[in-house]
């Protein structure tokens, strides 16, 4: 049977409650629960849901796999109405949204560097991966939560769109859907070798850059690789030697502080 979903059918409608012209992708006299009612009284996130509903439209044609993208659709409206009236919760399940229909036509590689699309500023990840051979992955994940942050590369066992890491009590695993690339955790974050409350699970789309919405979560991120490499730099004799000793010390105390956070 086709599927179908009311709320990405574009219309421009009256909110008659409130005489306001809202746009949005369903019809608002029809709205019965709590999450429609809230978005149809609502302009902000009447048009958010009208930008979701023309985003839809427009990449549903274009994408590998439909039907993965139609489930993932399902999968999404329940996650939204979970939010029931609050805004701020829809607002930030709209925009997250639009974030990842505008990389879901992207070609998809496992030779990227990706961007986790993060609830908060303050959280975010930043993925690498490369093709190793037929059955392999190389991974590099770096997760900030607050001041605390993670680190963790491996290689991972590849089978089709799969990839699957495991080490200890920490397990990862990589699903390519169309252009996006979600990333499943099982273990605590120790487990994995990060600080308190960071997780490398989430959903990541293809990007050199970070988004807009993990900015302050990236800059920690930045600076906790740059003292990394610098400390590697350090400890093969590639920076001046003057000092050397003490600046690596400093640099591996200052990291090692970084990891227990």
């Amino acid at each position: 049977m086709p599927l179908t979903f009311s709320p990405v059918i574009v219309t421009t409608l009256l909110l008659a409650a409130s005489g306001v012209a809202h746009a949005s992708s369903f019809d608002c006299t029809n709205a019965t629960s709590p999450t429609e009612k809230a978005i149809c009284a609502d302009a902000y996130t009447s048009n958010l849901d009208q930008k979701l509903g023309e985003l839809w439209s427009a990449t549903l044609p274009k994408v590998v796999d439909p039907k993965a993208l139609k489930t993932d659709q399902r999968q999404w409206l329940k996650q939204r109405n979970q939010c029931s009236d609050n805004l701020s919760c829809l607002r930030q399940k709209y925009q997250m949204r639009i974030t990842e229909l505008g990389h879901m036509t992207t070609p998809f590689s496992w030779d990227a560097t990706w961007q986790m699309i993060a609830w908060g500023v303050s959280t975010g990840g930043e993925l690498k991966t490369k093709r190793k051979d037929s059955t392999h992955i190389t991974f590099d994940v770096l997760g900030a939560s607050g001041a605390n942050m993670g680190n963790l590369d491996g290689i991972a066992t590849l089978n089709g769109t799969t990839a699957h890491y495991s080490e200890g009590n920490c397990a990862l695993t990589f699903i390519a859907m169309n252009g996006v690339l979600d990333v499943n955790q099982e273990g605590s974050d120790a487990d994995c070798g990060a600080g308190m409350g960071v997780f490398y699970a989430g959903r990541y789309v293809a990007s050199e850059q970070s988004l807009a919405a993990e900015r302050l979560a990236q800059r920690r991120i930045s600076a906790y690789s740059a003292r990394r490499r610098r400390a590697a730099q350090l400890a093969q004799g590639r920076l001046p030697t003057v000092g050397r000793e003490q600046q690596f010390a400093d640099h591996w105390r200052r990291i090692q502080r970084c990891a227990r956070r």
